[in-house]
């Protein structure tokens, strides 16, 4: 018997050896042993003794060939594929934010956020519907004076959150959102936007927002503190 081995090399015939557990490990015998036909078809394998019976004696045990790895292979990927689109992978946020940090995919809070951006912009602004920021009990802080909270200045567009006219979105808490110079979290032009167990405290204008342009907002579990501020016609505060 002549035996051709690919790719990985057999301990020495007749010496008992673990087996391969190689997908593409394969044997071709060039003659049959003990009458029995070599069938190139089938996945072979070196035995390791006579106790698979009378054509065992250094012949063949199936492994799992190539094309059945293959199948399992794709079955994984497909099944990847379906759990990834419920279970979308989230962005992670943390620390100083300088810009505007536009929410495209689930979002979550890994850490505290500092926001120092543009004036007249928001921290966090959801850039499409049916996703959620969460904040996983941490603090989004803006540039309110870190002393007085508001200071009496209200200055527009400079909300911690704002939906940004996206539909079902949502501000999950729970968390902290401080010291922003306009709301806590602006709900404009959004319909079923979800702010939930969330805290507000010290923001210019209302702890949570809703623009009469929005429709079938739920607001849920939300603390507000020290809202609002003191020039005319901008008290405001709460909800």
């Amino acid at each position: 018997m002549q035996l051709d081995v690919r790719p990985t090399p057999l301990a020495a015939f007749g010496r008992r050896a673990a087996p391969v557990l190689d997908p593409f490990f394969s044997v071709s015998a060039r003659t049959p042993v003990r009458g029995v036909p070599f069938d190139p078809a089938r996945p072979l394998a070196l035995s390791d003794g006579p106790r698979n019976g009378p054509e065992s004696r250094g012949t063949v045990r199936s492994y799992m060939p190539w094309k059945r790895w293959l199948q399992l292979t794709a079955a994984v990927g497909a099944a990847a594929v379906i759990f990834g689109s419920t279970l979308r992978a989230a962005d992670e946020v943390s620390g100083l934010i300088t810009r505007t940090y536009t929410i495209v995919e689930h979002t979550e809070l890994t850490g505290d956020v500092v926001c120092d951006v543009a004036a007249n912009t928001p921290c966090f602004a959801f850039g499409a519907s049916n996703l959620q920021l969460r904040l996983n009990g941490f603090t989004i802080t803006g540039k309110a004076d870190p002393n007085i909270g508001c200071g009496g200045t209200l200055i527009g567009g400079e909300n911690g959150v704002a939906t940004g006219g996206q539909r079902n979105v949502s501000v999950q808490g729970p968390g902290l959102i401080q010291r922003f110079r306009t709301h806590g979290v602006a709900v404009l032009a959004s319909n079923d936007a979800r702010i939930q167990h969330i805290t507000a405290s010290t923001n210019c204008g209302a702890g949570v927002f809703i623009a009469a342009t929005s429709f079938g907002t739920v607001v849920e579990g939300i603390v507000s503190v020290r809202n609002g501020s003191t020039g005319v016609g901008a008290s405001c505060g709460g909800i």
